[in-house]
C-alpha cells in the first residue's frame, strides 16, 4: 500500500562464505596474497527506501557476526574470534526524467569490534566512513554501472587500509 510519508521497509539476512585467503593465511610481505577476511559472515539488517518525485532516499542499518576460525600463527594453531560489525548506510539516487539514467551517492559508516586472538593481545577496534558514487544506465533489460568508492573523504578513520576503488558492472535481468 502506497503512503506519501512512510518508506518501504525490508528486512534482510546476508551470508558470506570465506572463498579467498585471509590476512591470517598470508605469506607475502604486506599481505598482498590476501583477498578476503577468512571467516563465515552472517548479517541481519533493514532497508528503508522512499521515492519522492525524481529522488529516492535510502537508509540501511545492519549488524554482522563472524564464525571463529583457527589459523596457524607464530608457530601455533590459534583461535581467532572477530567481534561484531555495525554498518549504517544512507544515500540518495536521482532518476533523470525520460532517460534510463540514475546517479547516486551514499555515505557508509562502519565499526568493527576487537578481534580476540587466543594467546595474543586482541586487535583494536576499527572504523571508517565511505563515500560511494554510482552512475547507472538501463537499456533493453541490461544495466551498465560505474562506481567510485573512497574511504579518505569523511572524518577520522582508525585501523583500516583506507581503500579507494573504481569499478564497472554489467548486469542482465531475466523474467522467471
Amino acid at each position: 500500500e502506497y503512503s506519501v510519508w512512510k518508506p518501504k521497509g525490508f528486512l534482510f539476512l546476508s551470508l558470506k562464505l570465506p572463498t579467498a585467503p585471509s590476512g591470517y593465511e598470508s605469506t607475502e610481505p604486506l599481505q598482498t596474497d590476501s583477498y578476503g577476511k577468512g571467516f563465515y559472515q552472517l548479517g541481519i539488517g533493514s532497508l528503508f527506501v522512499k521515492r519522492i518525485r525524481s529522488f529516492e532516499l535510502l537508509l540501511s542499518p545492519s549488524v554482522v557476526g563472524y564464525r571463529p576460525e583457527s589459523y596457524f600463527l607464530d608457530g601455533e594453531n590459534r583461535k581467532i574470534e572477530p567481534g561484531l560489525s555495525g554498518i549504517f548506510r544512507y544515500g540518495v539516487t536521482y532518476f533523470f526524467k525520460k532517460q534510463p539514467l540514475q546517479v547516486s551517492a551514499q555515505h557508509v559508516l562502519r565499526y568493527d569490534d576487537k578481534t580476540k586472538i587466543a594467546g595474543l593481545n586482541s586487535s583494536a577496534v576499527s572504523y571508517y566512513q565511505d563515500l560511494i558514487l554510482n552512475l547507472n544506465y538501463d537499456f533493453n533489460g541490461y544495466s551498465l554501472s560505474g562506481f567510485y568508492s573512497n574511504q579518505n573523504v569523511f572524518g577520522p578513520s582508525k585501523n583500516t587500509s583506507l581503500e579507494t576503488s573504481v569499478g564497472i558492472q554489467f548486469t542482465s535481468s531475466y523474467d522467471l
